[in-house]
């Protein structure tokens, strides 16, 4: 009974340390690929395409955007004197979580059919990773006033990425990029241009009234 106790007891041992040491690289591979991000993004980019995992890329996501986003929130809610504060912001960042996992999802089915149209070799798991590692942009949100820098640089990261992911040139990964976000643009700006014609018509028709 003893003896089965004891192999039992290495065996959890075992089975700990092994957790433990998993763990310990995972942070220590985050830390250095969250250097290598700013630093040195080419080099970045290709210890990534060398990186074949699953899981690491979704833990980066889910660590950069409950940092940078869960930052964001947390400023918003400390300006309001209550005491609940924190537990207001963890329960919005928990409610964002299956958001950002749908706009991931989305961005990219639509990334990757543009990415295979311009002659790219990637995979679509491929194109999901490129997303979750150019997440690391989303830390320029602790830093005041760099909200449209991160932006430009997660724009970059995933242009970047994408060239060695998808096997092509920087050109076509600058264009498998920039032609959904100029779309994006175009649509934000259609959609400031119909409330700001709305905004004016009404305030005419009220002046209209008024002056009646």
């Amino acid at each position: 009974m003893t003896g089965a106790t004891g192999v039992l007891f290495l065996r959890l041992e075992a089975t700990f340390i092994t957790q433990y040491q998993k763990t310990r690289i995972t942070l220590f591979s985050y830390f250095k690929f969250l250097l290598l991000s700013f630093v040195r993004p080419y080099y970045f980019s290709q210890q990534l395409e060398a990186l074949n995992s699953t899981l690491f890329p979704l833990f980066v996501l889910l660590v950069n955007f409950s940092v940078g986003v869960g930052f964001l929130i947390y400023q918003r809610y400390i300006e309001q004197p209550r005491i609940s504060t924190v537990h207001q912001a963890l329960s919005e960042l928990i409610f964002l979580y299956p958001l950002i996992l749908l706009g991931v999802i989305f961005a990219a089915i639509l990334l990757h059919l543009l990415a295979v149209f311009l002659g790219g070799k990637g995979s679509f798991v491929q194109t999901v990773r490129g997303i979750c590692y150019s997440s690391y942009s989303f830390l320029l949100l602790l830093i005041p006033g760099l909200s449209i820098l991160g932006v430009f640089f997660g724009a970059f990261l995933l242009i970047v990425i994408f060239s060695k992911f998808q096997k092509y040139c920087l050109t076509m990964a600058f264009v498998t990029v920039a032609f959904p976000l100029l779309i994006i643009i175009g649509l934000l700006s259609a959609l400031g241009f119909l409330n700001l014609s709305y905004i004016l018509t009404t305030l005419s028709q009220v002046n209209h009234f008024n002056f009646l």
